[in-house]
């Protein structure tokens, strides 16, 4: 075994060149299957905590988007979401929701953000917390007042270090007073990395838009057993809001039930264009290292001829010819995992979802012994083939 390994280095750094070409192939190969094999796990994790953080009783109303069939969708305005509020009762918690991008000045920078425009049932239905001041009030929202609650992001951005509470922001122009910072803990805002400011509806829609339509309508049921019947009760006032002019189709009730099933078909979709990858990958390493494979026997006939004489066997040239091709792929495995693994980091820091297992190395790993084994397996049987005079001859 020994003398066999030392043969098929030596034949390997016979062939400078070549090698280093199949090594690279292999190199850039398992590289980029280590990352599409990652970034798929690192999304399909997301999308399974985005989910997850959805609430079982959770559910949001928002008008269809304009199609051909539906050129002008329906508005869903702050007085849809009180007579949804009414209707329901006690079976739900509901809340108005307003949204936009909005420009965000602060004492010590600007970001871009968004603007959004709730009451004060918005924090039970999204689980806020307010670590410091306060939410704003059921006064606040009556009155019109300029206040807002913003998230640690973008508190960090605009003031630094320093406590907001009580200072303005220019927020498109409308001067606020922060009166709260807060946080999700149940929820699937992208409040981590962006600026968000929380302010009261009847501001949001006299001061962020010129119009009374509102994004949707956010509600949580109070018996999750209760959704199917509620999400019936909302389309039915909606529509007797509407006097029964608008269709049930003009609005889409989305609960976690429905989000799970699009989650599993967007995963879906996504892990078949990461195995569609990973096949044309294996297609296109694999067709560099059988042509490595397939020189090197045309190179080494006589060498061969020579072995056969002496009493090798058809199995043993196929095993020196099989190890000679795995030592190539496993060269350019351990480099391609060392590269992914660095260029995984890379998309880290871009928070681009990224997920490395144990699975997914030990994949790349198994992707790259097979791909030795199988891509090099006509080259050795071919090889195994000669007879030593012709071999000789050649």
């Amino acid at each position: 075994m020994r003398e066999t390994f030392v043969e098929v280095f030596r034949n390997v750094t016979r062939r400078p060149f070549q090698s280093v070409l199949a090594v690279i192939g292999i190199f850039f190969g398992m590289g980029g299957i280590l990352v599409l094999s990652s970034m798929g796990a690192g999304v399909r994790q997301s999308i399974d905590m985005q989910v997850a953080a959805i609430g079982p009783g959770m559910m949001s109303v928002q008008a269809a988007p304009t199609t051909q069939n539906n050129p002008t969708p329906v508005v869903i305005n702050e007085t849809d979401a009180q007579a949804v509020a009414k209707a329901l009762g006690g079976q739900a918690i509901v809340s108005p929701l307003g949204e936009s991008i909005a420009s965000i000045e602060g004492p010590k920078g600007s970001v871009s953000g968004y603007a959004i425009g709730t009451d004060t049932n918005f924090p039970q239905i999204e689980s806020i917390t307010t670590p410091k001041g306060h939410f704003f009030t059921p006064v606040d929202n009556a009155e019109n007042r300029t206040v807002c609650v913003i998230n640690p992001y973008l508190a960090h951005q605009i003031f630094g270090s320093d406590n907001p509470i009580g200072k303005q922001i220019m927020v498109n122009n409308t001067s606020l007073t922060v009166v709260g910072t807060f946080d999700f803990s149940n929820s699937v805002s992208v409040s981590g990395s962006t600026g968000e400011v929380l302010l009261p509806i009847s501001t949001y829609l006299s001061d962020m838009t010129s119009t009374d339509a509102i994004a949707g309508i956010l509600l949580k049921a109070n018996q999750v057993s209760e959704v199917p019947v509620i999400k019936n009760d909302v389309l039915t006032q909606l529509i007797r809001d509407h006097q029964w002019t608008t269709p049930v189709s003009d609005y889409q009730v989305a609960t976690q039930s429905g989000i799970v099933s699009s989650s599993n078909s967007l995963k879906h979709l996504f892990n078949m264009f990461v195995r569609g990858a990973i096949f044309v990958a294996f297609i296109v390493g694999g067709i560099g290292i059988m042509n490595v494979m397939l020189m090197a026997v045309s190179d080494r006939r006589k060498e061969i001829g020579i072995y056969l004489s002496f009493g090798a066997t058809r199995i043993s040239i196929i095993g020196q010819f099989l190890l000679e091709s795995s030592v190539l792929t496993l060269m350019g495995t351990l480099l391609g995992i060392v590269s992914g693994t660095l260029l995984g980091m890379l998309l880290l820091t871009e928070n681009i979802p990224m997920n490395f297992t144990v699975w997914t190395y030990l994949e790349d790993i198994g992707i790259g012994t097979c791909l030795g084994i199988v891509f090099g397996l006509y080259p050795s049987i071919r090889a195994s083939r000669m007879t030593p005079m012709q071999a000789i001859r050649e």
